[in-house]
């Protein structure tokens, strides 16, 4: 997902890339064609340079996103020791259920027996 500074990174390096362009442009008219390898040379390092400058901030801004904040990796590393503390607790509770289902089970089938009806012990 794109968020707003994306755009606005973009924006700073449209910009830098048309003041490199309006440098080339102006040092070519300013050259007059008498020096024209100099002009040549100057709107080259320009857009060099815009270039050089350009990349390094992209991949600034891009380091500094990669980089959580230790807040962030706390808040979340509490979150998660929260979650396993929950399915621990409904383990337990699963168990607690399949425990109570065979006692209630247990306790049908005895009421079924004939042994159980009779209290005799011989079941008849």
């Amino acid at each position: 997902m794109a968020d707003e500074g994306d755009g606005s990174a973009l924006t700073i390096l449209w910009i830098v890339s048309l003041i490199c362009t309006a440098g080339l442009l102006i040092a070519m008219l300013a050259a007059g064609g008498s020096n024209e390898e100099l002009a040549a040379l100057l709107g080259g390092v320009g857009f060099a340079v815009g270039a050089l400058l350009a990349t390094t901030y992209q991949m600034s801004r891009n380091r500094k996103r990669a980089l959580p904040r230790p807040e962030a990796v706390n808040a979340l590393m509490d979150r998660m020791q929260m979650l396993e503390q929950e399915q621990q607790r409904m383990a337990e509770l699963e168990e607690r259920v399949d425990f109570a289902e065979r006692m209630l089970a247990r306790a049908q089938d005895e009421a079924l027996l004939p042994h159980a009806r009779h209290g005799d012990g011989r079941g008849l």
